[in-house]
This record gives C-alpha cells, sequence and structure tokens, in this order.
C-alpha cells in the first residue's frame, strides 16, 4: 500500500500523512486511534509503547513468558514434563482455529476448568475452599462428573469429524 492510497482510504491529505511520517507534524489524538482501527492494532503498539499489537496477542506474550519463569526455576525432569504438556496442549488444539465449530474449543476448556478447580481446592467463588475432606470429596465429585460429561462430549465431537453423517 502507498503512502497517498493510505491517505484515501484515512481521509487525509496525503502531505498530511508525508509530514507525521517525518515527524515535521504530531498527530491529534483521534487520528491515532483511526490509524490503530484501521490496522487492527493497539493505540499502544502503534506508538511504539508495547510489543503486542493487541490483547490477544499481549496475553498470548505473558503466557510464554510465565512458562519461560516457570522453567527457569524447575528441576530438569519437571521441565521435560512441563514441555511435554505444552506440546500436547498445543496439539490438542493446532487445528481449533481453522474449524468453524468452537465447540471442541469450549469442551476442552471446561475440561481444563474442572481440573484447574480441583487444583485450586475445588473453590467456588472467590477463594472458597473446601473446609474438611468431605467436603473436598464432594467437590471432587462434582468436578469428575462435570469432567466425564465433556470427556463424553468429545468422543461424540471426535467420533462425528471420523465418520460424518451422510445426507
Amino acid at each position: 500500500m502507498t503512502l497517498r492510497e493510505l491517505a484515501e482510504e484515512l481521509e487525509v491529505a496525503f502531505t498530511t500523512l508525508g509530514n507525521y511520517e517525518r515527524g515535521d507534524r504530531q498527530p491529534e489524538l483521534d487520528f491515532i486511534f483511526k490509524v490503530a482501527r484501521y490496522f487492527g492494532v493497539s493505540v499502544d503498539y502503534l506508538t511504539g509503547y508495547k510489543d503486542a499489537r493487541n490483547y490477544d496477542e499481549f496475553l498470548l506474550m505473558n503466557n510464554i513468558n510465565n512458562i519461560s519463569n516457570v522453567l527457569d526455576y524447575a528441576e530438569p525432569e519437571t521441565k521435560k514434563l512441563i514441555l511435554n504438556m505444552h506440546n500436547k496442549l498445543t496439539g490438542l488444539t493446532y487445528d481449533i482455529p481453522r474449524s468453524k465449530n468452537h465447540k471442541e474449543a469450549e469442551t476442552l476448556n471446561k475440561i481444563f476448568e474442572s481440573i484447574s478447580n480441583i487444583k485450586k481446592g475445588l473453590g467456588l467463588g472467590i477463594l472458597e475452599i473446601a473446609d474438611n475432606k468431605y467436603e473436598y470429596a464432594k467437590r471432587f465429585l462434582k468436578e469428575k462428573e462435570k469432567m466425564d460429561q465433556s470427556f463424553n462430549e468429545l468422543f461424540e465431537i471426535y467420533t462425528e469429524r471420523q465418520n460424518p453423517k451422510e445426507g
């Protein structure tokens, strides 16, 4: 795209855009927002404040940094297991973005949510943790039931994909 084409798209004079590019003039904040919207990026990215173009990219970069920090402190065998889990998760989710049906992602997310709930002491609400083993076991079984249901849904999704219904 040429500068002239961009100027037309943004409905601004070609010379004005050239002045902004050379640093001869500073754009108004409204114009910066307009450019960010046009390119589908954040104002922070556009102005060089952040490396991430948008919030999703920011979350991804943050998750990568978090995993990297965890691995820095992990023993070699633990590091190997964490990297294997990450590899498996990537493999599980690799083809989901190309799918028009979000059911698989929703179902996998339910399973991961249940695992997370179990690990966190089956908190219900904000930081509510089971008071005793009986309560923990009761909540564990409830989460396990949810996981079983989600695994059944996942099985249906995968078998349907293998054997689509004939029209």
